[in-house]
């Protein structure tokens, strides 16, 4: 669709050589550092935070947890950075964590200037070769009027026939 990679946050060392290795764009750090505040403004901004706290395989504590908070603190690096479109991922079990008062936050403070899709998504459907579902937010800013009214999510590349695989 014409999508350029701008910059991207990683903490993790490995990663962010493997981000600059293979986009040769800058890695920023820390995504509530100050790097990602100055950052450019981008149309697409696709965010994921860790998942540990909010996995049914972790302690379940969502914003109580060590990591869990960013996924909620997230929605402001969203509104400073005001792109056309967001797409934020985590675990499908946030919505029982906390009685599903986390993702109500995050979407509760991102729907005045955005309209709000979500949905459950096995990933396996859409070629990832795990067996994960995963929970997608998607916004789109109001101010593109009947634009941000008009998102479908994409049908899914696999099923029961045919799913796919990795090596």
């Amino acid at each position: 669709v014409g999508f350029k990679h701008m910059w991207s946050s990683e903490i993790d060392t490995a990663q962010s050589r493997m981000y600059r290795d293979l986009t040769g764009n800058k890695c920023l750090g820390d995504t509530f550092g100050a790097a990602v505040k100055s950052a450019a403004r981008v149309h697409y901004l696709k965010t994921g935070q860790p998942c540990t706290d909010w996995a049914r395989s972790g302690k379940s504590l969502g914003s109580k947890g060590d990591t869990g908070w960013m996924f909620v603190k997230q929605t402001e690096i969203i509104l400073s950075k005001r792109p056309q479109v967001f797409r934020l991922e985590i675990s499908y079990n946030a919505p029982n964590v906390n009685a599903g008062k986390d993702v109500d936050a995050v979407i509760t403070a991102l729907s005045d200037k955005y309209v709000i899709y979500k949905r459950m998504i096995e990933v396996w459907r859409f070629g990832d070769p795990s067996n994960r579902k995963r929970l997608f937010i998607v916004g789109v800013d109001k101010r593109l009027v009947q634009v941000a009214h008009d998102f479908h999510w994409p049908k899914p590349s696999f099923d029961g026939d045919r799913v796919p695989t990795a090596r």
